[in-house]
């Protein structure tokens, strides 16, 4: 072994800063029942995203039948050509890692093969245990003691090698048998549309497969463990479609005003200067009027012209109720909504942020497009469980609209099946919003939820959700409100 490559645990060579950052992102990926199976999936990793996977000549001890279950698997017919989609892609190769090897321990034959080399692990274990507690002893003056321990280390040793051994003949055995044909086909399919799967999902929130100098491989495994979460599958396919149907409102509105800013030649006529237009006009003499109409009609005259940089503005602030009332379903279209907004929001190069609130000391950090997926991932999980509080919420709401460096024209939006009310002070801070940046407020009322009057006279909108909407339903409501 050199010092520019380094050998996983079967034996296939690997490039060392890149493996180290993968054992490191991923040890704590899926919790295993013994080393042996953590390795199995470590050198799944390493087969699936090299170009070419080179297993190394000698096989580390205890590892042969890593090694023969992995090229085993790889003489698999469609195992090179679903490779073609993991190479060099860290995140669906971790995934197609970890199926093809749960899929291959599904065999009961497998599964025993791998416990016998498990324990043939901690026999080799005691062995080398034993040997460090003769070295001890020959050093702390006990000759016999020494010897007596290395016996037992060469025995240990012994034991495990036989151990290891039966436990290779057995897959050796069972990978002939043409029942495993079948197992073998199903693991490769399995961890091909799997990795497909997730390299999906994690697009859908915003995070792109590399290599791990370009991919943090912590955030890779957090996200993943998060995709384990039944709520974050369903967010995640719910919150594309919420987002594409409000980037059908959003394209249809100008997310822009053209500034003018710039003198120059405009064939607009109430765009020219007023002493060009007065050049035009039946009261100029008749020859100034000619010369002044033909030069209009060549190239324009003097007048404003209106600049192509965009000023965006319209920064969506969402606060989502985080209730005890607002789990399950609830929760999952919430969510679901709020992010797939966040999404055509920032498609629309619009500024977004996103809190959960509950009672009035109950508050998340919120959510910007600057936030990491797996931080994203865990907010949408996220819930508190109290009451609601809508003053606090909107304080919140007011403060992150402050704070932002054009407030101008932003929108509050509130989800919620709550019913509370709003007090005075907050009706004034709304009324004060509203004047000085034009802040509108949207409550948005889940499975029909009763809004107190006070909010109703307050918010500039008030979208009432029938019971059980779908995503479509709701993202419709809200996005034409938003954008329209």
């Amino acid at each position: 072994m050199t010092d520019t490559v380094n050998a996983n645990t079967s034996g296939t060579v690997l490039h060392h800063s890149i493996y180290d950052k993968v054992v490191n992102g991923f040890a704590r990926l899926t919790p295993r029942s013994s080393a042996v199976e953590t390795d199995l999936v470590k050198d799944a990793w390493s087969t699936y995203f090299r170009h070419e996977t080179q297993f190394a000549e000698v096989v580390p001890p205890m590892r042969e039948l890593n090694r023969k279950l992995l090229e085993w698997a790889g003489q698999a017919p469609g195992f090179e050509a679903s490779r073609s989609t993991t190479i060099n892609r860290m995140i669906v190769s971790a995934r197609s890692a970890e199926l093809l090897s749960e899929m291959l321990l599904t065999d009961p034959e497998v599964k025993k093969a791998m416990e016998e080399q498990d324990k043939a692990d901690k026999q080799e274990q005691q062995a080398q245990e034993l040997e460090q507690r003769a070295q001890q002893q020959e050093a702390g003056g006990d000759p016999g003691g020494a010897a007596a321990s290395q016996a037992q280390a060469a025995a240990k040793h012994a034991q495990a090698a036989a151990t290891s051994a039966q436990a290779s003949a057995r897959m050796e055995q069972r990978i002939e048998q043409k029942q495993m044909q079948a197992v073998r086909a199903a693991a490769v399919k399995e961890a091909e549309e799997g990795g497909e799967e997730v390299a999906a999902q994690l697009s859908a929130w915003g995070m792109e497969d590399g290599d791990p100098s370009e991919v943090d491989p912590e955030q890779v495994a957090e996200a993943l463990a998060q995709l384990g979460e039944d709520e974050i599958v369903e967010i995640t396919a719910m919150m594309g479609k919420a987002k594409g149907v409000a980037m059908k409102h959003a394209s249809k509105r100008s997310n822009f005003e053209v500034v003018t800013t710039d003198g120059g030649y405009t064939k607009k006529f109430m765009d020219l200067f007023p002493m060009e237009r007065m050049k035009l006009s039946p009261k100029a003499p008749r020859a100034a009027r000619a010369k002044a109409m033909l030069d209009y009609v060549d190239h324009g005259a003097l007048g404003l012209v209106k600049s192509s940089e965009p000023k965006y503005r319209g920064t969506i602030v969402l606060g989502i109720d985080g209730s005890g009332s607002m789990g399950g379903d609830r929760n999952v279209l919430a969510k679901a909504l709020s992010l797939g907004m966040f999404a055509a929001a920032e498609a629309n190069e619009q500024e977004f942020a996103a809190f959960i609130f509950g009672s009035r000391r109950e508050q998340s950090e919120p959510i910007t497009q600057d936030t990491p997926a797996p931080e994203r991932m865990a907010f949408a999980l996220k819930i508190f469980g109290g009451g609601t509080n809508f003053d606090a919420a909107l304080r919140r709401a007011y403060e992150i609209v402050a704070d932002l460096e054009d407030p101008t024209s932003a929108d509050v939006v509130l989800i919620t099946d709550g019913e509370a009310g709003i007090d005075e002070d907050t009706k004034a801070l709304h009324d004060r919003m509203k004047l000085e940046h034009g802040t509108r407020f949207i409550a948005l009322l889940v499975d029909n939820a009763s809004a107190y009057a006070d909010v109703r006279e307050v918010a500039d909108a008030v979208i009432s959700l029938a019971t059980r909407s779908d995503i479509a339903s709701a993202a419709e409501a809200l996005a034409s409100t938003l954008w329209e």
